[in-house]
């Protein structure tokens, strides 16, 4: 495996060598250890491991952890699914029917791995999102015929599985807001049949009809590519292998004040059935964003009761620690008090054999 960090100016610093990095299936970047630097995770098929490569805060990764991971190596990703404040690690198998996840137990360590069955097909494409909006990270699985959605409860279980979408040995599944409506989309690729579907989210775990984009290869990207602010789709050519085909989701700008007129009363009430119409769907907007907003606020103050639990649990260490010192500096002063009363004894007894002496 190799990483290549970036200069800021389009070109990168010669890449390091990392690890063995025979038939990596699946690389991902991402922060493992809750330290701030991106760390790299890679799954081998030579290997059966999950290999975490960990960033030292220099763009250099000198410490590494394997973890145990399946025989043929699907997709992986990292979230806060149990929404404990710490990285887990999400995979797939593409021989399994189960997504697994190893859950975060902090200072880079893991428990072992948890199961969700998801039904036959193989578990090739993995990633996780908020999809019903409810605060909690939620599981959508990719397979050879389906895609399947597993809403999460926010402490690591998981409700019926449901399937929302099929697939032709699905690839480069992605979950992210197409239509910037506050409600994540899902976005995968067909490998067979050489195209890629998009379903756009309801924002409650159901979704509109399935989008199509035939011209490409199954395999997709998703990126702002012409920086007007929406997302667009990049795929490679199927007819010409070394062409790439690009979806850019289109936006267009319309003055309609030419064509506003109350002359009659006709005109005049199109105009406010018009303008109420214009209302609702502002209306509707703003719910969104209000719904969006008070997320981020129980995002924000589970944040900081996490923040507040771990200076109390800090709090607490240090005060047992304190005690410890106090009872230990206590029992020295005993122990230095018994000396030298034991030694004011003696002396005193010895003081008393000295004056009998004297008298004789």
């Amino acid at each position: 495996m190799a990483a290549a960090s970036g200069k800021k100016d389009g070109t990168f610093n010669n890449a390091q060598t990392y690890g063995n990095g025979l038939n990596s299936q699946s690389i991902y970047a991402g922060d493992v250890d809750n330290d701030g630097d991106a760390d790299i995770l890679s799954m081998s098929v030579a290997t059966s491991y999950i290999e975490i490569f960990f960033n030292d805060g220099t763009g250099a990764f000198t410490s590494t952890k394997s973890l145990s991971g399946p025989v043929n190596p699907g997709d992986l990703t990292i979230s806060d699914v149990n929404l404990d404040g710490i990285t887990d690690i999400v995979y797939g198998s593409a021989s399994s029917t189960t997504v697994d996840i190893f859950y975060g137990l902090g200072n880079s360590n893991f428990a072992a791995a948890s199961s969700i069955t998801f039904g036959s097909g193989g578990s090739y494409n993995v990633a996780v999102g908020d999809i019903n909006e409810d605060g909690k990270m939620d599981v959508v699985q990719g397979s050879t015929a389906t895609i399947r959605l597993a809403l999460g409860n926010g402490s690591g279980g998981f409700g019926t599985v449901t399937q929302i979408g099929t697939a032709s040995n699905s690839t480069d599944m992605r979950i992210v807001d197409m239509d910037l409506d506050g409600h994540l989309d899902v976005v995968w690729g067909n490998y067979s049949t050489s195209n890629v579907n998009v379903l756009m989210g309801r924002g409650d775990g159901t979704f509109d009809a399935v989008q199509t984009l035939t011209q490409g290869s199954g395999a997709a990207a998703v990126g702002d590519l012409n920086g007007d602010g929406i997302l667009d789709i990049a795929t490679r050519y199927n007819a010409t292998p070394t062409q790439s085909s690009v979806y850019l989701q289109g936006t267009e700008q319309v003055v309609a004040l030419a064509d506003i007129t109350v002359s009659t009363q006709t005109s005049a009430q199109s105009l406010i059935q018009i303008l109420d119409t214009a209302l609702e769907n502002l209306t509707s907007r703003r719910s969104d964003i209000s719904a969006l907003h008070s997320r981020l606020d129980h995002a924000v103050s589970s944040n900081l009761l996490m923040s507040e639990n771990l200076l109390e649990a800090k709090a607490r260490a240090i005060d047992v620690d304190i005690a410890l010192e106090t009872a230990e500096l206590v029992k020295n002063q005993i122990l230095q008090q018994a000396q030298i009363a034991v030694l004011a004894q003696a002396n005193f007894n010895l003081q008393t054999v000295l004056g009998l002496l004297k008298g004789l």
